[in-house]
Protein backbone atom coordinates (compact mmCIF):
# COMPACT_ATOMS: atom_id res chain seq x y z
CA UNK A 1 0.00 0.00 0.00
CA UNK A 2 2.89 2.38 0.84
CA UNK A 3 4.59 1.88 -2.54
CA UNK A 4 1.21 2.22 -4.25
CA UNK A 5 0.65 5.65 -2.67
CA UNK A 6 4.20 6.80 -3.54
CA UNK A 7 3.62 5.94 -7.19
CA UNK A 8 0.33 7.84 -7.06
CA UNK A 9 2.05 10.96 -5.70
CA UNK A 10 4.78 10.84 -8.37
CA UNK A 11 2.18 11.58 -11.06
CA UNK A 12 0.62 14.55 -9.25
CA UNK A 13 2.08 17.28 -11.46
CA UNK A 14 1.60 15.35 -14.68
CA UNK A 15 -1.80 13.83 -14.29
CA UNK A 16 -4.15 14.95 -11.52
CA UNK A 17 -6.94 12.63 -12.78
CA UNK A 18 -4.63 9.66 -12.13
CA UNK A 19 -3.98 10.97 -8.62
CA UNK A 20 -7.70 11.32 -8.01
CA UNK A 21 -8.22 7.75 -9.13
CA UNK A 22 -5.43 6.54 -6.86
CA UNK A 23 -6.97 8.25 -3.80
CA UNK A 24 -10.41 7.00 -4.65
CA UNK A 25 -9.09 3.44 -4.93
CA UNK A 26 -7.09 3.81 -1.70
CA UNK A 27 -10.19 5.04 0.10
CA UNK A 28 -12.30 2.19 -1.22
CA UNK A 29 -9.97 -0.59 -0.05
CA UNK A 30 -10.69 -0.47 3.71
CA UNK A 31 -14.36 0.20 3.03
CA UNK A 32 -14.61 -2.87 0.79
CA UNK A 33 -12.92 -5.10 3.34
CA UNK A 34 -15.26 -3.78 6.06
CA UNK A 35 -18.34 -4.46 3.95
CA UNK A 36 -17.27 -8.01 3.20
CA UNK A 37 -16.51 -8.81 6.84
CA UNK A 38 -18.40 -8.45 10.08
CA UNK A 39 -20.21 -5.34 8.85
CA UNK A 40 -22.61 -7.55 6.87
CA UNK A 41 -23.77 -9.15 10.10
CA UNK A 42 -23.89 -6.21 12.52
CA UNK A 43 -24.27 -3.08 10.41
CA UNK A 44 -26.94 -2.24 7.86
CA UNK A 45 -27.03 0.94 5.78
CA UNK A 46 -30.45 2.47 5.17
CA UNK A 47 -31.64 5.63 3.45
CA UNK A 48 -32.28 8.54 5.78
CA UNK A 49 -33.88 11.88 5.07
CA UNK A 50 -30.66 13.71 4.25
CA UNK A 51 -27.85 11.26 5.12
CA UNK A 52 -27.33 7.49 5.32
CA UNK A 53 -28.49 5.71 8.46
CA UNK A 54 -26.01 3.19 9.85
CA UNK A 55 -28.14 0.74 11.83
CA UNK A 56 -25.97 -1.33 14.15
CA UNK A 57 -26.97 -4.36 16.21
CA UNK A 58 -24.05 -5.37 18.48
CA UNK A 59 -23.26 -9.09 18.13
CA UNK A 60 -24.04 -11.04 21.27
CA UNK A 61 -25.97 -8.34 23.11
CA UNK A 62 -29.21 -9.89 24.41
CA UNK A 63 -32.39 -8.33 25.77
CA UNK A 64 -33.09 -11.02 28.35
CA UNK A 65 -31.77 -8.87 31.20
CA UNK A 66 -33.58 -5.72 30.02
CA UNK A 67 -36.42 -4.75 32.35
CA UNK A 68 -36.06 -1.00 31.70
CA UNK A 69 -35.33 0.23 28.19
CA UNK A 70 -33.69 3.66 27.91
CA UNK A 71 -33.64 5.79 24.78
CA UNK A 72 -30.43 7.75 24.27
CA UNK A 73 -29.77 10.67 21.94
CA UNK A 74 -26.25 11.87 21.19
CA UNK A 75 -25.03 15.06 19.52
CA UNK A 76 -21.35 14.94 18.57
CA UNK A 77 -19.71 18.04 17.15
CA UNK A 78 -16.06 18.81 16.56
CA UNK A 79 -15.59 20.28 20.03
CA UNK A 80 -18.36 18.88 22.27
CA UNK A 81 -20.37 15.72 22.83
CA UNK A 82 -23.83 15.88 24.42
CA UNK A 83 -26.04 13.02 25.57
CA UNK A 84 -29.69 12.91 26.61
CA UNK A 85 -31.29 9.77 28.02
CA UNK A 86 -34.94 9.10 28.82
CA UNK A 87 -36.90 6.10 30.08
CA UNK A 88 -39.10 4.43 27.53
CA UNK A 89 -42.12 2.19 28.09
CA UNK A 90 -45.22 1.37 26.09
CA UNK A 91 -47.16 1.12 29.35
CA UNK A 92 -45.94 4.41 30.88
CA UNK A 93 -44.09 2.51 33.57
CA UNK A 94 -41.65 3.36 34.89
CA UNK A 95 -42.54 7.04 34.79
CA UNK A 96 -40.58 9.32 32.48
CA UNK A 97 -37.10 10.24 33.63
CA UNK A 98 -34.63 12.33 31.65
CA UNK A 99 -30.97 13.13 32.06
CA UNK A 100 -28.51 15.33 30.12
CA UNK A 101 -24.72 15.16 30.14
CA UNK A 102 -22.07 17.18 28.28
CA UNK A 103 -18.35 16.80 27.69
CA UNK A 104 -15.95 19.15 25.93
CA UNK A 105 -14.37 16.63 23.62
CA UNK A 106 -13.84 15.97 19.93
CA UNK A 107 -16.95 14.28 18.55
CA UNK A 108 -15.66 14.10 14.96
CA UNK A 109 -15.50 10.35 14.46
CA UNK A 110 -13.51 10.40 11.21
CA UNK A 111 -10.43 11.66 13.07
CA UNK A 112 -10.38 9.42 16.16
CA UNK A 113 -13.42 7.10 16.16
CA UNK A 114 -12.28 4.85 19.02
CA UNK A 115 -11.52 7.81 21.28
CA UNK A 116 -14.84 9.49 20.44
CA UNK A 117 -16.66 6.21 21.16
CA UNK A 118 -14.94 5.93 24.53
CA UNK A 119 -15.97 9.47 25.50
CA UNK A 120 -19.50 8.85 24.26
CA UNK A 121 -19.82 5.67 26.33
CA UNK A 122 -18.65 7.55 29.43
CA UNK A 123 -21.36 10.18 28.93
CA UNK A 124 -24.05 7.55 28.30
CA UNK A 125 -23.04 5.72 31.48
CA UNK A 126 -23.21 9.00 33.40
CA UNK A 127 -26.71 9.68 32.05
CA UNK A 128 -27.91 6.18 32.92
CA UNK A 129 -26.58 6.53 36.46
CA UNK A 130 -28.47 9.80 36.85
CA UNK A 131 -31.70 8.16 35.69
CA UNK A 132 -31.21 5.30 38.16
CA UNK A 133 -30.79 7.85 40.95
CA UNK A 134 -34.11 9.51 40.03
CA UNK A 135 -36.24 6.40 40.50
CA UNK A 136 -36.37 2.98 42.06
CA UNK A 137 -34.63 1.30 39.12
CA UNK A 138 -32.16 -1.53 38.98
CA UNK A 139 -28.97 -0.55 37.19
CA UNK A 140 -28.29 -4.20 36.33
CA UNK A 141 -31.65 -4.48 34.55
CA UNK A 142 -31.13 -1.44 32.32
CA UNK A 143 -30.52 -1.56 28.58
CA UNK A 144 -30.59 1.19 26.00
CA UNK A 145 -30.82 1.96 22.29
CA UNK A 146 -29.23 5.08 20.86
CA UNK A 147 -29.52 7.49 17.94
CA UNK A 148 -26.25 9.33 17.43
CA UNK A 149 -25.88 12.44 15.28
CA UNK A 150 -22.11 12.65 14.85
CA UNK A 151 -19.83 14.95 12.90
CA UNK A 152 -17.64 13.17 10.35
CA UNK A 153 -20.02 10.25 9.75
CA UNK A 154 -19.23 10.13 6.01
CA UNK A 155 -16.41 7.58 6.23
CA UNK A 156 -17.63 3.97 6.53
CA UNK A 157 -14.38 2.69 8.05
CA UNK A 158 -14.54 5.25 10.85
CA UNK A 159 -18.24 4.54 11.36
CA UNK A 160 -17.53 0.86 11.90
CA UNK A 161 -14.61 1.54 14.23
CA UNK A 162 -16.77 3.87 16.31
CA UNK A 163 -19.72 1.46 16.53
CA UNK A 164 -17.54 -1.53 17.33
CA UNK A 165 -16.21 0.24 20.44
CA UNK A 166 -19.67 1.53 21.38
CA UNK A 167 -21.10 -1.99 21.04
CA UNK A 168 -18.71 -3.39 23.65
CA UNK A 169 -21.19 -2.12 26.24
CA UNK A 170 -23.53 -5.14 26.71
CA UNK A 171 -26.39 -2.79 27.63
CA UNK A 172 -26.51 -1.39 24.09
CA UNK A 173 -29.21 -3.17 22.08
CA UNK A 174 -29.20 -1.13 18.89
CA UNK A 175 -27.66 2.08 17.55
CA UNK A 176 -28.46 4.31 14.60
CA UNK A 177 -25.60 6.57 13.54
CA UNK A 178 -26.41 9.57 11.32
CA UNK A 179 -24.92 12.95 10.52
CA UNK A 180 -25.31 15.70 13.12
CA UNK A 181 -27.23 17.70 10.50
CA UNK A 182 -29.73 14.82 10.23
CA UNK A 183 -30.77 15.02 13.89
CA UNK A 184 -31.17 18.80 13.67
CA UNK A 185 -33.27 18.38 10.52
CA UNK A 186 -35.62 15.89 12.19
CA UNK A 187 -36.11 18.19 15.16
CA UNK A 188 -37.26 21.08 12.95
CA UNK A 189 -38.66 19.77 9.66
CA UNK A 190 -41.06 17.15 8.35
CA UNK A 191 -40.95 17.40 4.54
CA UNK A 192 -38.47 20.00 3.33
CA UNK A 193 -35.94 22.35 4.84
CA UNK A 194 -32.27 23.30 5.04
CA UNK A 195 -29.97 22.84 8.04
CA UNK A 196 -26.99 25.20 8.33
CA UNK A 197 -24.55 24.32 11.12
CA UNK A 198 -21.78 26.84 11.81
CA UNK A 199 -19.63 25.82 14.74
CA UNK A 200 -16.06 24.55 14.79
CA UNK A 201 -16.82 23.35 11.27
CA UNK A 202 -19.60 24.05 8.81
CA UNK A 203 -22.19 21.99 6.95
CA UNK A 204 -25.31 22.65 4.88
CA UNK A 205 -27.73 19.83 4.12
CA UNK A 206 -31.33 20.04 3.00
CA UNK A 207 -34.29 18.77 1.03
CA UNK A 208 -36.65 20.55 -1.34
CA UNK A 209 -39.81 18.83 -2.58
CA UNK A 210 -39.17 16.94 -5.79
CA UNK A 211 -35.39 17.03 -5.33
CA UNK A 212 -33.02 14.54 -3.70
CA UNK A 213 -31.27 15.49 -0.49
CA UNK A 214 -28.28 17.73 -1.10
CA UNK A 215 -25.12 18.60 0.75
CA UNK A 216 -23.61 21.94 -0.26
CA UNK A 217 -20.62 22.24 2.06
CA UNK A 218 -18.93 20.60 5.00
CA UNK A 219 -16.94 17.83 3.37
CA UNK A 220 -14.94 17.32 6.56
CA UNK A 221 -11.87 19.40 5.71
CA UNK A 222 -11.62 23.05 6.87
CA UNK A 223 -11.24 24.18 3.27
CA UNK A 224 -14.91 23.32 2.86
CA UNK A 225 -15.81 24.70 6.28
CA UNK A 226 -16.50 28.32 5.35
CA UNK A 227 -17.54 30.08 7.51
CA UNK A 228 -16.60 28.35 10.75
CA UNK A 229 -14.60 28.82 13.92
CA UNK A 230 -11.75 26.88 12.32
CA UNK A 231 -11.69 29.12 9.25
CA UNK A 232 -11.92 32.33 11.28
CA UNK A 233 -8.90 31.36 13.38
CA UNK A 234 -6.95 30.18 10.32
CA UNK A 235 -7.71 33.42 8.48
CA UNK A 236 -6.65 35.45 11.50
CA UNK A 237 -3.41 33.50 11.84
CA UNK A 238 -2.63 33.85 8.13
CA UNK A 239 -3.15 37.61 8.42
CA UNK A 240 -0.87 37.77 11.45
CA UNK A 241 1.79 35.73 9.66
CA UNK A 242 1.87 38.29 6.85
CA UNK A 243 2.10 41.27 9.22
CA UNK A 244 4.69 39.81 11.60
CA UNK A 245 6.83 37.93 9.06
CA UNK A 246 9.72 40.45 9.25
CA UNK A 247 9.01 41.66 12.77
CA UNK A 248 9.54 40.31 16.25
CA UNK A 249 6.39 42.04 17.51
CA UNK A 250 3.44 39.78 18.25
CA UNK A 251 -0.06 40.41 19.53
CA UNK A 252 0.03 38.24 22.62
CA UNK A 253 -3.74 37.86 22.94
CA UNK A 254 -4.20 36.11 19.59
CA UNK A 255 -0.79 34.73 18.67
CA UNK A 256 -0.77 31.48 16.73
CA UNK A 257 -0.79 28.52 19.09
CA UNK A 258 1.46 25.49 18.52
CA UNK A 259 -0.10 22.41 16.95
CA UNK A 260 0.01 19.27 19.08
CA UNK A 261 -0.34 15.84 17.50
CA UNK A 262 -1.87 13.50 20.05
CA UNK A 263 -0.60 9.93 19.95
CA UNK A 264 -4.04 8.52 19.24
CA UNK A 265 -4.70 10.89 16.37
CA UNK A 266 -1.24 10.30 14.90
CA UNK A 267 -1.88 6.58 14.66
CA UNK A 268 -5.12 7.21 12.80
CA UNK A 269 -3.73 9.70 10.28
CA UNK A 270 -3.01 7.10 7.57
CA UNK A 271 -6.68 6.19 7.61
CA UNK A 272 -7.96 9.78 7.67
CA UNK A 273 -5.63 11.39 5.12
CA UNK A 274 -6.74 9.53 1.95
CA UNK A 275 -10.38 10.34 2.69
CA UNK A 276 -9.67 14.00 3.34
CA UNK A 277 -7.29 14.44 0.42
CA UNK A 278 -9.79 12.97 -1.99
CA UNK A 279 -12.28 15.60 -0.79
CA UNK A 280 -9.60 18.27 -1.21
CA UNK A 281 -8.82 17.32 -4.79
CA UNK A 282 -12.47 17.09 -5.75
CA UNK A 283 -13.05 20.55 -4.28
CA UNK A 284 -10.06 22.11 -6.15
CA UNK A 285 -8.82 23.95 -3.07
CA UNK A 286 -5.75 26.18 -2.99
CA UNK A 287 -2.42 25.44 -1.31
CA UNK A 288 -3.29 27.78 1.58
CA UNK A 289 -6.48 25.83 2.19
CA UNK A 290 -4.56 22.56 1.98
CA UNK A 291 -2.35 23.83 4.78
CA UNK A 292 -5.40 24.72 6.85
CA UNK A 293 -6.68 21.21 6.26
CA UNK A 294 -3.55 19.53 7.58
CA UNK A 295 -3.57 21.75 10.65
CA UNK A 296 -7.17 20.70 11.35
CA UNK A 297 -6.36 17.00 10.96
CA UNK A 298 -3.42 17.22 13.32
CA UNK A 299 -4.85 19.45 16.02
CA UNK A 300 -5.39 17.54 19.24
CA UNK A 301 -8.18 19.56 20.77
CA UNK A 302 -10.71 21.03 18.36
CA UNK A 303 -12.42 23.08 21.02
CA UNK A 304 -9.49 25.51 20.76
CA UNK A 305 -10.97 26.69 17.46
CA UNK A 306 -14.34 27.54 19.00
CA UNK A 307 -12.68 29.19 22.01
CA UNK A 308 -10.37 31.32 19.87
CA UNK A 309 -13.16 32.35 17.49
CA UNK A 310 -15.25 33.46 20.46
CA UNK A 311 -12.29 35.41 21.80
CA UNK A 312 -11.84 37.13 18.46
CA UNK A 313 -15.51 38.09 18.31
CA UNK A 314 -15.50 39.31 21.92
CA UNK A 315 -12.47 41.45 21.16
CA UNK A 316 -14.13 42.80 18.00
CA UNK A 317 -17.39 43.76 19.75
CA UNK A 318 -15.87 45.13 22.97
CA UNK A 319 -16.31 48.94 22.92
CA UNK A 320 -13.20 49.30 25.09
CA UNK A 321 -10.82 47.68 22.59
CA UNK A 322 -9.13 49.33 19.63
CA UNK A 323 -9.85 48.10 16.10
CA UNK A 324 -7.58 45.28 15.00
CA UNK A 325 -7.01 44.80 11.28
CA UNK A 326 -6.58 41.02 11.36
CA UNK A 327 -9.62 40.49 13.58
CA UNK A 328 -11.78 42.55 11.24
CA UNK A 329 -10.28 40.86 8.19
CA UNK A 330 -11.10 37.36 9.48
CA UNK A 331 -14.60 38.35 10.56
CA UNK A 332 -15.51 40.17 7.33
CA UNK A 333 -14.29 37.20 5.34
CA UNK A 334 -16.54 34.94 7.44
CA UNK A 335 -19.52 37.23 6.75
CA UNK A 336 -18.80 37.14 3.02
CA UNK A 337 -18.62 33.32 3.11
CA UNK A 338 -21.84 33.20 5.13
CA UNK A 339 -23.77 35.21 2.54
CA UNK A 340 -22.13 33.25 -0.28
CA UNK A 341 -23.56 30.04 1.17
CA UNK A 342 -27.09 31.39 0.78
CA UNK A 343 -26.32 31.89 -2.92
CA UNK A 344 -25.16 28.26 -3.02
CA UNK A 345 -28.46 27.15 -1.46
CA UNK A 346 -30.39 29.09 -4.09
CA UNK A 347 -28.30 27.66 -6.92
CA UNK A 348 -28.92 24.15 -5.56
CA UNK A 349 -32.68 24.64 -6.02
CA UNK A 350 -33.47 25.14 -2.34
CA UNK A 351 -33.74 28.92 -2.30
CA UNK A 352 -37.46 28.85 -1.49
CA UNK A 353 -37.46 26.40 1.45
CA UNK A 354 -37.21 27.30 5.15
CA UNK A 355 -33.84 27.08 6.86
CA UNK A 356 -32.49 26.86 10.38
CA UNK A 357 -29.01 27.81 11.59
CA UNK A 358 -27.23 26.65 14.70
CA UNK A 359 -23.74 26.47 16.15
CA UNK A 360 -21.40 28.69 18.14
CA UNK A 361 -20.70 31.03 15.20
CA UNK A 362 -24.19 31.03 13.66
CA UNK A 363 -25.94 33.68 15.75
CA UNK A 364 -23.01 36.16 15.83
CA UNK A 365 -22.76 36.06 12.03
CA UNK A 366 -26.52 36.36 11.52
CA UNK A 367 -26.86 39.21 14.02
CA UNK A 368 -24.01 41.12 12.35
CA UNK A 369 -25.66 41.19 8.91
CA UNK A 370 -26.84 44.55 7.62
CA UNK A 371 -30.63 45.04 7.35
CA UNK A 372 -30.47 44.94 3.55
CA UNK A 373 -28.47 41.68 3.72
CA UNK A 374 -30.79 40.06 6.22
CA UNK A 375 -34.22 41.13 4.92
CA UNK A 376 -34.34 38.81 1.84
CA UNK A 377 -33.68 35.82 4.12
CA UNK A 378 -35.78 36.53 7.24
CA UNK A 379 -39.07 35.20 5.87
CA UNK A 380 -37.57 31.71 5.48
CA UNK A 381 -35.57 31.58 8.71
CA UNK A 382 -36.94 29.35 11.47
CA UNK A 383 -36.79 31.45 14.61
CA UNK A 384 -36.76 28.77 17.30
CA UNK A 385 -33.45 27.28 18.38
CA UNK A 386 -33.10 23.72 17.05
CA UNK A 387 -32.41 20.88 19.44
CA UNK A 388 -30.21 18.16 17.96
CA UNK A 389 -30.77 15.91 20.99
CA UNK A 390 -34.52 16.32 20.62
CA UNK A 391 -34.20 15.32 16.98
CA UNK A 392 -32.15 12.25 17.89
CA UNK A 393 -34.76 11.12 20.42
CA UNK A 394 -37.53 11.83 17.92
CA UNK A 395 -35.86 9.33 15.56
CA UNK A 396 -35.36 6.91 18.45
CA UNK A 397 -39.03 6.93 19.48
CA UNK A 398 -40.03 6.05 15.91
CA UNK A 399 -37.32 3.43 15.41
CA UNK A 400 -37.07 1.43 18.65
Amino acid sequence: MKNFLIRCFSFQKLAQPILLWCFALTLSLPVFSAITGEIDEALKIEEGKISPWYVYTPPGNKVTHCHTHILVGVDGGASTIRVRAETHSNFNYPPKFKSDALKESNGKIVIAPEEVAKNTRELITKSLEQIVSQGDLSEEALCYSAVLGMSGSEDLTSVQAFLNVLGQDPRLQKAILVSDAETVWHDVFEEEGVVIIIGTGHVIRGIAKGLPAKQISGFSAPSSDKPSAARITHDYDDCMDEISYLSDDKISLFHKKPVFIGQHEFKLLPRAIPFFLSQQLLSHKSDVEQRAFFSMVQVQNNKEYAARAKLLNDFRTDPNTKPDFCVEYAWEKAKYDFLRRFKDIEEAGMGHVPFVIQGSIADPLWNDLLPEEKSPLESRKIIRKPDALGGALKIARKSF
